[in-house]
């Protein structure tokens, strides 16, 4: 980002279909062009919200794949 890394712990083992949901978004490189469009850092933990929408010459959507099943447990 342009504020620095931002780490993310992924549970594979655990969400699986999370975890490759997220990285299909991320080898296509949808990511590179999106901005963060919700944060809240208060109460911990924080939450940042992103990747929805592009921020070329207009604010416009990014394609979603299709829903990922629920896998409880772990909240994302």
């Amino acid at each position: 980002t342009f504020s620095g890394v931002i780490d993310v712990e992924m549970f594979a083992d655990r969400t699986p279909l999370t975890v490759q949901n997220f990285f299909r978004y991320m080898n296509r490189g949808v990511y590179d062009t999106t901005f963060f469009h919700r944060t809240v850092t208060s109460p911990t933990p924080f939450i940042i919200q992103g990747g929805g929408f592009t921020a070329n010459n207009s604010f416009s959507a990014i394609p979603a794949d299709p829903a990922v099943r629920n896998e409880p447990g772990i909240s994302n």
